[in-house]
């Protein structure tokens, strides 16, 4: 798992060094960290000159293909890659981008993976997971107050939504498609 600083130290590596890794990686950018690994030219000529979310998901599933990685665009509708399954998620609120909350994310996943998840399914699983408890944490607190810990709070709810869902043989309301 990566995010934050460790996005920033891979994006320092030249690209025959990111190639190499001894397991499957998730990659968790927002989409200032991913221009991080924009080639040379092939990103905006300067800081005020960003991407759109559509070419920022281009670039996403190229460099998910480039490294062997799974990449969480975060962000709206946050995007779920290998390179060849694109899936968008449909939880989760504008609250949620606070310090910490990425974090939160990646432990999520990690601890996916750690179930035994592959891990294009945990990013997907754990990216809805989070944002369902930034809903409900939003519910409680309301965006403009939600920080990290709100959502370690609501996780216990999220994850039980998805066992309910789970057990009556449904998949949870607004699933990544």
């Amino acid at each position: 798992m990566f995010d934050a600083d460790g996005l920033w130290a891979l994006a320092q590596l030249d690209r025959a060094t990111l190639v190499e890794h001894a397991g499957p990686r998730v990659l968790t950018p927002h989409g200032g960290e991913l221009r991080r690994f924009l080639p040379e030219g092939r990103g905006p000529a300067s800081h005020s000159e960003r991407p759109d979310r559509r070419e920022l998901e281009e670039h996403a599933a190229a460099l998910a293909i480039a490294t062997d990685a799974i990449l969480v665009l975060k962000g709206p509708q946050s995007l779920v890659t290998d390179g060849q399954h694109h899936r968008h998620n449909t939880s989760g609120n504008p609250g949620m981008a606070t310090a910490g909350s990425g974090d939160v994310l990646t432990g999520v996943i990690a601890a996916l993976c750690g179930r035994g998840l592959p891990p294009l399914d945990a990013a997907t699983l754990g990216v809805w997971v989070h944002g369902h408890a930034g809903d409900l944490a939003a519910a409680r607190v309301g965006e403009t107050s939600l920080i990290a810990t709100d959502l370690v709070a609501a996780l216990p709810q999220a994850f039980l939504t998805l066992e309910q869902a789970a057990a009556a043989g449904q998949p949870p309301a607004g699933p990544c498609g």
